[in-house]
């Protein structure tokens, strides 16, 4: 289009003011295929409405709005009725009380403590019907340092390794005991299902194999990572203890 060239819906506008300037801005738009917008700001480029004058605010009220925007509310403080009913909450509702009492998101929550969205939510909706403040439900059920907040987790390939020896040797260690006792296990039920011999090392490397399926899934999962990284780990034990 070339530079100063009329529009073509702001010159049928005007032509329609011109000849009736009482005639609604609906009813223009209407005719000429625009917003009514449109048609009051070639009113007002027209001289055909007054500017919007901006409302008057007394000195009273100025001050009383700003002292309203800078009196902060105050928390409420838990009454003993509302210390005395922890044994209303279980230790997991607790634990989703503290993330959400440190401003923590429901997503954000799921990831720390992995429970269920369901479970975060209604935990939720459970204290703010009992306390109506999350962070008065925090004050009042958790006690200082009962939940360690995790912090930022160790990316580096020290860390992941340093987090998955701490799972086989401790944390799955004394849940599913030794591991070349469940793979041993696991390697009987697979032999007969399958009619194949399958040794407690094969075990490993496929059970490492699943965790590589779901990190062609999602490869921003850290957990996949670990636990394949574990997999392999006691795989070789297993292995290399046999020689």
């Amino acid at each position: 289009m070339a530079a100063g060239r009329p529009n073509k819906k702001a010159v049928a506008v005007k032509k329609l003011l011109e000849k009736d300037p009482t005639m609604s801005a609906v009813k223009i738009a209407e005719k000429v295929g625009c917003h009514p917008y449109y048609v009051g700001k070639v009113k007002r480029d027209m001289g055909l409405t007054k500017p919007r004058k901006k409302k008057r605010v007394s000195t009273q009220a100025a001050t009383l709005g700003s002292a309203r925007k800078s009196k902060k509310k105050a928390l409420p403080k838990t009454t003993k009725q509302q210390r005395s009913d922890n044994s209303n909450f279980t230790h997991h509702e607790k634990k989703v009380i503290q993330h959400l009492g440190q401003f923590d998101t429901v997503a954000k929550t799921m990831a720390e403590t992995r429970y269920s969205r369901g479970f975060i939510e209604r935990t939720k909706k459970k204290a703010m019907d009992r306390y109506a403040d999350l962070l008065v439900a925090k004050e009042a059920l958790c006690e200082p340092q009962e939940f360690k907040i995790p912090d930022l987790p160790d990316y580096s390939r020290g860390g992941l390794l340093d987090r998955a020896k701490e799972i086989v040797t401790n944390d799955r260690q004394n849940t599913h005991g030794q591991p070349e006792d469940s793979f041993r296990r696991i390697a009987d039920l697979w032999s007969g299902y399958l009619t194949v011999g399958v040794h407690e090392q094969d075990v490993a490397v496929m059970m490492a194999l699943v965790k590589v399926a779901r990190i062609m899934e999602n490869p921003q999962h850290a957990d996949n990572w670990i636990d394949g990284a574990g997999y392999f780990a006691c795989g070789g034990e297993v292995a290399l203890r046999k020689n």
